[in-house]
């Protein structure tokens, strides 16, 4: 007799099964969520790492220009953004909780890249720009935002271009010449139709010979105080930062017109003038004697931006001087007569000979007045009887002995007028220009290896970190391991 013995392990064979995949679900769960845990950690631990970074920013830098940035030259940047992240993954603690045997976190830093440095230079010194503004927001911000609203309530006026080496006649407006003039004889001179011409003629050879060779020796009672020092311009910001298509030449010099005055340029020239020293305020830490002349004019020795500044001063005074001329009975009526016995009355010759004489001293008298600037004087925008100096018979006369009638009490000083210069000086010529003066300084009073085109203020990074699994590595048995790879990107910049 057959006996069949039937042994039953369904229950078993299910609980068992079951059990496998609530475990494995359990696991998988338990996973996921320290794979999430693991992620946010690492991302914690990369802008932590970031942060610190950025906290190592040249010093130097900040506390004399009020600028953020790292100097390459000083931090290695990889190898810092690398050091901080481990230290921060590796750190201990006083239980040794987080010791790799009972740290579900445990993980290792693989591979770290920068994708991309932002410089200061880049973008055409807008980076730079951008930083200047976001520091005067918060300098002397009362101050700032009178000075603008002392500026839109003015009068417009247009910004003429005193780069240019040869003035066109036909750029200028005659039509006040034609206003009949007031019988006052006052300022005329009493000489004949022979000695007019001749007088008339010498009249602008004589400026324009005192201009061209011997105007500082006019300007400075002492020219051996002026400054010689040349620099080197090879290695400044200016010439080896490579500009976008878009960017004109940095020397092109002077807008063409007041659509380029706006608060943000204002604030710009705001924080060049309080920074840097010109020929009235002059510092001995600085490499260049004459900062705020270099920024207008950009030449590497100071003497001839300090005489192309003042050339630049005495064009403008004399626009402002040929406006009261014009508006003055007497001394326009002087302009006249001598025009009008020089050319014998002739109406053509006469309006234009009559323009060549109110130019020729108007911009004596601007001589006079910039040598009241250099000195230390006041000089006032429009001038009026008693602070005007010469007399139409002196201009032949004009010497570094000519005494000034001004008495410099009233007006505005020679850093006001290197305002207007500023002003009218293109937005690419002021950053750069900036930003060679404040490399040579840096250079010379703290980091002879100093370079603006090294300063970094922003980057964009990813780390990669490589975590053993826990909960799902089965391969544990046989002696090998499952990773999880954890990417992380950031991107800082300074704000």
């Amino acid at each position: 007799m057959t006996f069949k013995i039937q042994i039953k392990g369904n229950v078993t064979i299910l609980l068992t099964l079951s059990l496998t995949i609530i475990i494995g679900v359990i696991f998988t769960i338990l996973e996921a969520a320290r794979l999430t845990v693991l992620k946010t950690y690492y991302t914690d631990v990369s802008y932590l790492s970031t942060d610190s970074l950025f906290g190592d920013y040249c010093y130097e830098l900040f506390d004399e220009y009020g600028i953020f940035a790292l100097n390459t030259s000083d931090v290695d940047i990889e190898t810092s953004l690398s050091d901080y992240a481990k230290d921060n993954i590796y750190h201990t603690s006083p239980v040794d909780i987080f010791n790799t045997n009972y740290n579900l976190l445990t993980g290792t830093l693989e591979e770290l890249s920068v994708n991309n440095y932002i410089y200061l230079t880049d973008e055409d010194g807008s980076i730079f720009s951008d930083q200047i503004l976001k520091y005067m927001k918060y300098k002397e911000l009362s101050e700032i935002t009178d000075i603008i609203s002392n500026i839109y309530n003015t009068d417009s006026f247009n910004t003429y271009d005193f780069s240019a080496d040869n003035s066109d006649i036909n750029s200028f407006d005659l039509s006040a010449l034609d206003t009949p003039v007031i019988e006052d004889r006052r300022e005329c001179l009493e000489i004949d139709t022979k000695e007019a011409k001749f007088y008339t003629e010498d009249l602008s050879e004589y400026i324009s010979h005192t201009i061209k060779n011997n105007l500082l020796l006019i300007l400075v009672d002492d020219t051996s105080t002026i400054s010689t020092t040349e620099i080197d311009k090879l290695i400044l910001p200016s010439m080896t930062t490579t500009l976008s298509d878009e960017a004109t030449v940095i020397n092109e010099g002077y807008v063409k017109s007041s659509d380029f005055l706006s608060p943000e340029k204002i604030m710009f020239e705001e924080y060049i003038s309080s920074s840097f020293n010109c020929y009235t305020n002059n510092n001995s830490s600085s490499l260049l004697r004459y900062e705020l002349e270099y920024i207008i004019n950009g030449s590497s020795k100071d003497d001839q931006n300090l005489l192309n500044t003042a050339i630049k001063l005495i064009f403008m005074r004399a626009s402002l001087n040929a406006a009261y001329i014009i508006s003055d009975s007497s001394k326009r009526t002087a302009a006249n007569d001598l025009a009008t016995i020089a050319t014998g009355g002739a109406p053509i010759a006469t309006k234009f000979t009559e323009f060549m004489i109110i130019s020729s001293w108007a911009t004596a008298e601007g001589v006079i007045d910039v040598k009241d600037l250099l000195s230390g004087k006041k000089v006032p925008l429009i001038k009026d009887d008693n602070t005007w100096t010469l007399s139409l018979d002196g201009i032949c006369n004009l010497s570094k002995n000519t005494i000034s009638s001004n008495s410099g009490k009233e007006g505005f000083d020679y850093a006001f007028y290197l305002k207007l210069l500023l002003t009218a000086q293109s937005e690419l010529a002021l950053r750069f220009r900036t930003m060679d003066l404040i490399q040579m300084n840096i250079c010379l009073n703290y980091n002879s290896s100093f370079r603006m085109s090294n300063c970094v203020c922003g980057l964009t990074t990813n780390f990669i970190y490589k975590a053993k699994t826990v909960f799902l590595n089965f391969t544990d048995f046989i002696g090998s391991y499952d990773y999880a790879q954890i990417d992380v990107s950031t991107t800082y910049k300074y704000d």
